[in-house]
């Protein structure tokens, strides 16, 4: 005598709904992974390395820094603005989404111990900055996420707008890049330097 109890009508509806979903999900997902999004290459090729009042130079990554970025478009350079020497980092994320994220836990991750950080505008948004200390060493960043129009610190509204980008197949609006500038000697007047940076280098 068999026991077990047949399935309702609605219950294997459901179920055979359930599955529908799933593989739906699961196709889509393939699609948005495969389907080539337009990146941010364009926009790093055309960040000037020198012009008037500043000059800059291509540099070096740590091993650390090799790792995440060896599947990714990135400008990684030292400026010279207003006699502040600024690292400048641009992480295009477009092949790889999970290169680009909050620089703090980058910072933290290497040992660096923050001390302070606060929000600063800059043309079309707001920045991130913090200040940190590692044993002798002192830093001060600002980052913000651009997409060549807006400006904005918030890791969240990055991942979603880069999600709403993948899901629409890149209809939504240009890729934005992680733009992080860093610097360890005498901190500079960081809102106008921002500014000065934005405009000359296209931030």
């Amino acid at each position: 005598m068999n026991d077990e109890t047949p399935r309702a009508p609605a219950e294997e509806r459901q179920r055979r709904l359930l599955w529908v979903v799933v593989s739906v999900a699961i196709l889509l997902g393939a699609v948005w992974d495969s389907y080539p999004l337009s990146d941010a290459e364009d926009r790093l090729r055309t960040v000037p390395i020198k012009g008037d009042g500043f000059a800059g130079e291509d540099v070096g990554l740590t091993p650390e820094e090799e790792i995440v970025l060896r599947h990714v478009k990135f400008i990684h350079r030292r400026y010279v603005f207003d006699g502040h020497e600024i690292y400048v980092t641009l992480i295009d994320g477009t092949e790889n989404r999970h290169a680009v994220h909050d620089p703090g836990y980058c910072f933290r991750g290497a040992g660096w111990e923050m001390d302070g950080q606060k929000r600063l505008p800059v043309a079309a948004g707001q920045a991130a900055w913090f200040r940190a200390h590692r044993e002798d060493e002192r830093l001060e960043a600002m980052y913000w996420f651009s997409d060549g129009a807006q400006r904005y610190c918030s890791f969240p509204a990055h991942w979603w707008r880069t999600t709403a980008r993948r899901v629409t197949l890149g209809r939504s609006g240009p890729e934005p890049v992680l733009v992080v500038l860093q610097c360890y000697e005498e901190p500079p007047d960081w809102e106008k330097l921002a500014a000065r940076m934005i405009a000359e280098l296209g931030l």
